[in-house]
């Protein structure tokens, strides 16, 4: 049914061009081809958006998973060496500082998981605007090639009922925005809407409205990506003051013990004491 009714109104179009196409002036049509090769650079424009916030998403998921794998050295840091030093010398100030430094990363990691969630509902978003503005830049285009027959108008033949005299060149468009596009819009209905009917206004204005919400979803991705990236450098840094806090607490732990006796175990001790700080930063590197 609704393949019928486009071909009813393609023919409805295509009789209306006949008669009417001959009175528009030649700087209607000028900008209606202006207006459809932005049209036709939505397509292309939003395809090419539409990778880069899938980029964005990729780049935040691996971030994110860098994030989660310095949260669980710092944790897996602090907890041998709470472990090591006792109960008593845990409660030490170097030991409290590497658990606070422990719960930064952890948060830190929360902060990347929901700006990562972020970047993929955006690349999620981008996938079905682009599905989107390709369908309607391409049900625009052929409304406007069933009524005006200007797109790739090669040589007219004067002697036909339905020959055009005007012609438009394809021309590249870059960066289209809702803004500017909105711009075309009005600069065409101005100059067209006198002379003809201006076909699928309805789309025309969900095309700018797609195009718009596609540009606000980049804007979004990028906030995303760099959320990830700022939440995987917190981690980073806390992990980091995690593992020197905790070895620190660790040695302090050791240092308190009660003094050696004659038998030489102080020795023993320093020489375990050293042993454990570099299994730590074996294991924390």
């Amino acid at each position: 049914m609704a393949m019928l009714l486009t071909l009813v109104a393609v023919m409805h179009y295509s009789v209306v061009a006949t008669a009417l196409l001959r009175g528009v002036p030649q700087d209607a049509v000028n900008v209606t081809c202006e207006f459809l090769n932005h049209v036709r650079g939505t397509a292309n424009f939003s395809k090419e958006l539409s990778l880069k916030i899938e980029e964005n998403s990729f780049v935040a998921s691996e971030s994110r998973y860098r994030t989660t794998e310095e949260v669980r050295k710092a944790v897996r840091t602090y907890l041998r060496a709470e472990a090591a030093v006792g109960r008593h010398h845990s409660e030490g100030e170097a030991m409290a500082r590497a658990g606070e430094a422990a719960k930064a990363a952890n948060d830190a990691e929360e902060q990347a998981t929901k700006a990562e969630l972020r970047a993929v509902q955006a690349r999620r978003r981008a996938n079905h605007l682009v599905e989107s503005i390709s369908r309607r830049s391409h049900s625009i285009l052929t409304s406007f090639k069933a009524v005006l027959i200007v797109f790739n108008q090669t040589e007219a033949d004067e002697g036909s009922a339905t020959a055009v005299p005007y012609n438009c060149p394809e021309r590249d468009v870059q960066n289209v925005s809702r803004e500017v596009l909105e711009t075309e819009v009005k600069r065409m209905v101005t100059h067209l809407e006198p002379h003809i009917s201006v076909p699928r206004q309805d789309i025309i204005h969900r095309l700018v409205h797609d195009v718009g919400a596609l540009n606000d979803t980049a804007v979004l991705s990028e906030a995303a990506l760099r959320d990830t990236m700022a939440a995987e450098a917190e981690a980073k840094a806390a992990a980091t003051n995690t593992i020197v806090e905790a070895i620190r607490g660790f040695k302090d732990g050791i240092e308190s013990s009660p003094p050696d006796d004659a038998e030489g175990e102080g020795d023993e001790r320093r020489m375990a004491t050293l042993a454990i700080v570099c299994l730590l930063l074996f294991l924390s590197g």
